[in-house]
């Protein structure tokens, strides 16, 4: 049972760092799409829009992509640790029953 905890714990830790990774990322987008908002703004007041939208459409299809696949990635970690979390819980559950009895 000790094992099976060990496993439980080590692969929940796993999936937290996946989880972690993810949220970097998605912060780190944030910040990307502040900038591009802050230079589609600045297109806009000087009159420049036509001459920057090949570069601004190109840096939101990349961001965009980019969003798609780490949420993706987050959904299915969340889901994953979830499950994890209820088998570590249901694993320790049965340890206790099993020493109590």
């Amino acid at each position: 049972m000790k094992k099976q905890i060990q496993d439980i714990a080590f692969d929940l830790d796993n999936t937290v760092t996946v989880i972690e990774g993810c949220v970097d990322t998605l912060a780190d987008i944030e910040v990307e799409f502040g900038h591009l908002r802050e230079g589609m703004d600045n297109a806009f007041d000087k009159g420049d829009e036509m001459h920057y939208y090949r570069e601004h459409h190109r840096q939101v299809r990349v961001l965009s992509t980019l969003m798609i696949h780490v949420m993706e990635e987050l959904k299915h970690s969340s889901g994953k640790a979830a499950e994890l979390t209820q088998t570590l819980f249901k694993t320790v559950r049965k340890e206790s029953e099993a020493a109590s009895a």
